[in-house]
């Protein structure tokens, strides 16, 4: 009978101690709280997301790609060239960004697998896409861009 007591005892302990494990990393990632996010077309900025001051700021994207990035204030969209081409047309990225909950998402690409739709909301992690060659990165405030991949 002790046995069977010592091993729910065990099982218990182990248990909290999971639960108590999981909270702790998780409430770890969430403290984190970037600035900015960054849309980058090969090794270019094409537009910089300002979450604390809630600005978009565009940069233009390369001499051939006259109009883009454009910029869509009423739904919260960006959207450049991409590299992936169909019938020899580079393609558009749409990319919508919420500034309250600081998030980016890929809403809107064309590309053999559709793999940038499919990484979905991010608020923190790279959103990387590619066969377009667009990489979205979240920065924090005093980041230099030169240090950005």
């Amino acid at each position: 009978m002790k046995t069977k007591y010592r091993d729910l005892i065990i099982i218990i302990v182990i248990v909290l101690i999971t639960i108590i494990g999981y909270f702790m990393i998780s409430n770890a990632y969430k403290k984190t709280t970037f600035t900015n996010s960054i849309i980058k077309y090969r090794d270019t900025i094409v537009a910089d997301v300002d979450f604390e001051n809630k600005k978009v700021n565009l940069m233009d994207q390369e001499n051939n790609s006259v109009g883009y990035p454009k910029h869509d204030s009423t739904n919260n969209t960006i959207t450049i060239l991409g590299d992936y081409k169909i019938d020899g047309i580079r393609q558009e990225i749409v990319i919508k960004y919420n500034l309250e909950d600081r998030t980016m998402q890929v809403i809107e690409e064309e590309s053999p697998n559709n793999t940038c739709l499919k990484q979905g909301v991010s608020n923190g992690k790279p959103i990387s896409c590619i066969p377009n060659n667009v990489i979205i990165v979240f920065i924090s405030s005093g980041t230099n861009y030169d240090d950005i991949i």
